[in-house]
């Protein structure tokens, strides 16, 4: 990790010597059409050296949260991005660090709840604190007249803790490697890149004082809010198998990406292949292998008076959870697992289509967005039962940023609405099963409530830049922001409330 600090800061250094004063950051991230793409070749599409360093704190508070969420969270961290480029080669670069805090927090005990086909909850509500150490480092050069090629790293690691039994303490890990190709003349390019993700996350738990053990509960969610709810040590939810004592997942990904542009349109595709398990040691529970795809067509418009960004995108995921038949064979005081098939428990797809423009001017930046996600899952976690449940979203925000002398004044407006519709069907008519699927209802009405409701949102901010003197280049930003949900049932409260502090420097 020093070592790593160490090149980070020489980047930094490298780029102070050759930036651009007044080019935000992001701004200039933005107009490279490649740059929310996998190559990282198309940096060397732009000249501008840019960098940015901050330090933030923020606060959100309010009853109108997911069930797993804090009714008061603060956190605080660092981040520095930069882009240094040479005549031979190009880098970019980033580093972060936040620290959160959450109070009565329970619900899932994942870091990022929904991104695994399962989910583990838990009931206490508490403290939580998280912790995300994340950097990236790209690099692309010429090989040709015709030729370029590069590579980039992402690594992001997060601790997360609970200290109120049922406590425990969850590492993730995610990874992404992108070795790339590009070739260009004239007006087109044309890249390739493959793409290889990792991500893992274990959850260990524990108990500690006279209660007995039977104390707490735990809810394995496999699939619609349907699963095993039982004591936590109990065999039915592997939190604590011998052997184990954690309960691990991990996911690893593998696949290619295209980009191609001509003159100022660009187009990009990607496919994954993904292999994921729960269990280790033998003790494999779950597998879910699925596929990604994804789809982006953008555009870049010069005005004599603005600059305008266009861009559509596809997302789809496809995937599968298939539940292990195992038994366990104690042979001589040594227990060992035998897996003897996997039976399919679970599907789901999702898919999400983005429409956004933006538009720079000297005075002026704007923003429109416009989303729709369908998320289709399918339960058959005992035979003959199915649930089929298709939930539908929609989602436009608007934004604004005026230049005004020292000042950045900006706003922003968005609204979400949603629907859920779930159907129940039977394989065999009188299969003889008597018992449905548990379903954990009241953590499922809050689940459904807060995917559906009507919510609009609104955010202001303002930031003072300091553009002359021995500190040019800083700046100081506050911002709020406000959401409020509309008929709300389950749900305790109506509104979310948000402020964040920033403190910077563009150099």
């Amino acid at each position: 990790m020093n070592k790593i600090c160490v090149i980070f800061s020489l980047v930094l250094a490298l780029s102070a010597q050759q930036t651009v004063f007044g080019q935000p950051f992001d701004k200039a991230e933005a107009l490279n059409l490649w740059n929310r793409g996998r190559n990282v070749t198309g940096i060397r599409n732009d000249s501008v050296t840019m960098s940015y360093a901050e330090i933030y704190g923020g606060l959100k508070s309010g009853d109108f949260h997911d069930s797993y969420e804090a009714s008061d969270l603060w956190n605080a961290g660092i981040a520095a991005k930069t882009t240094v480029h040479n005549a031979k080669f190009s880098m970019n670069g980033s580093f972060s660090f936040d620290q959160a805090t959450g109070k009565n927090m329970c619900g899932s005990m994942f870091i990022n709840p929904g991104y695994y086909p399962v989910d583990v909850l838990e009931f206490t509500p508490g403290k939580k604190s998280l912790q995300t150490y994340s950097f990236s480092g790209g690099i692309a050069t010429e090989i040709s007249g015709h030729w370029r090629i590069g590579g980039k790293i992402d690594f992001e690691s997060a601790n997360y803790s609970k200290r109120k039994d049922l406590r425990h303490t969850n590492y993730r890990l995610d990874m992404t490697i992108a070795p790339s190709v590009m070739w260009f003349a004239g007006d087109i390019k044309a890249g390739l890149s493959y793409v290889f993700e990792k991500s893992s996350e274990s959850i260990k738990p524990e108990q500690i004082g006279t209660a007995t053990a039977d104390s707490y509960y735990a809810f394995l969610d496999k699939g619609l809010m349907t699963g095993t709810y039982e004591v936590w040590n109990g065999s039915g939810v592997h939190l604590y198998e011998a052997g184990v004592n954690k309960f691990p997942v991990k996911e690893l990904s593998n696949g290619a990406a295209l980009q191609f542009q001509w003159k100022s349109l660009y187009a990009d595709a990607e496919w994954l292949h993904t292999e994921g398990e729960v269990g280790e040691k033998s003790f494999t529970w779950y597998k879910f292998p699925g596929n990604k795809i994804s789809a982006r067509l953008g555009g870049k418009f010069v005005s004599p008076r603005a600059t305008h960004l266009v861009n559509a995108r596809f997302s789809y995921l496809d995937q599968d959870n298939r539940e292990s038949v195992i038994n366990k064979v104690n042979e001589n005081g040594v227990t060992t697992p035998h897996i003897y098939g996997y039976n399919k428990i679970f599907e789901r797809r999702v898919m999400s289509y983005c429409a956004d423009y933006r538009m720079f001017s000297n005075k002026w930046e704007a923003g429109l967005s416009l989303g729709y996600n369908h998320r289709q899952g399918l339960s058959s976690l005992i035979y003959p039962y199915k649930t089929l449940q298709n939930v539908d979203q929609y989602e436009a925000d608007g934004s604004a940023l005026y230049h005004l002398s020292r000042f950045d004044i900006g706003a922003k407006l968005s609204f979400f609405t949603g629907s859920l519709t779930e159907s129940e069907e039977m394989d065999v008519a009188d299969s003889g099963v008597g018992s449905k699927p548990y379903r954990l209802a009241d953590y499922y009405a809050l689940q459904k409530e807060y995917l559906t409701v009507d919510r609009l949102g609104g955010s202001l901010s303002l930031r003072y830049n300091i553009i002359g003197g021995l500190l040019k280049g800083s700046y100081a930003e506050i911002s709020g922001s406000l959401l409020h949900g509309f008929d709300l049932v389950s749900i305790s409260g109506s509104e979310r409330l948000a402020g964040c502090l920033k403190i910077g420097y563009n150099f």
